[in-house]
């Protein structure tokens, strides 16, 4: 796997990039999941992207949303970021210590733990950025800097007469 120092991984994950391949008009129930996805470039064309989208069909808490990088020297894809709902325990990388993520929380990929040859995005810190699947998305489209979003998704790009 492709060593990515800390500044790469942000770099790429803010870097502008727009949607090449756009997600499917509805989700797809596959595994017990909700699922959709979309292809990404960077706008300059250099890096490709995938996004994986994905809800629990049983408690629609559980989610994530991630952005995977596609190297074109290397075969193997990296996930930079995932947005995820509660789902219960998870073992932090960078201490080993198992976290309970009882609440929303983002991971991460990090230079130390791709190093140690682990999961790239095994780093995961608790937030408050997004309370839903519906927010995650619009903060994981601003947040990975996604220019085109709006044709594709009307909904987030849109504001609700409440949000006024």
């Amino acid at each position: 796997m492709k060593i990515l120092s800390d500044e790469e991984i942000q770099f790429l994950i803010s870097c502008p990039k727009k949607i090449t391949s756009p997600p499917k008009q509805k989700n797809i129930l596959s595994q017990g999941h909700y699922r959709n996805g979309m292809e990404l470039y960077s706008e300059d064309g250099e890096h490709r992207f995938t996004v994986f989208m994905r809800v629990s069909e049983a408690f629609e808490e559980n989610f994530s949303i991630g952005l995977r990088y596609h190297p074109s020297d290397d075969p193997e894809r990296i996930i930079l970021l995932r947005c995820n709902g509660p789902h219960g325990e998870h073992r932090n990388s960078l201490d080993g210590r198992d976290s309970h993520y009882w609440t929303y929380h983002i991971h991460f990929a990090k230079e130390i733990i791709i190093k140690k040859g682990l999961r790239s995005e095994s780093f995961a810190e608790e937030t408050n950025d997004y309370s839903n699947y519906s927010d995650a998305l619009a903060f994981f489209l601003q947040y990975c800097n996604i220019k085109n979003h709006a044709k594709y998704f009307r909904h987030i790009a849109q504001p609700s007469l409440f949000d006024l």
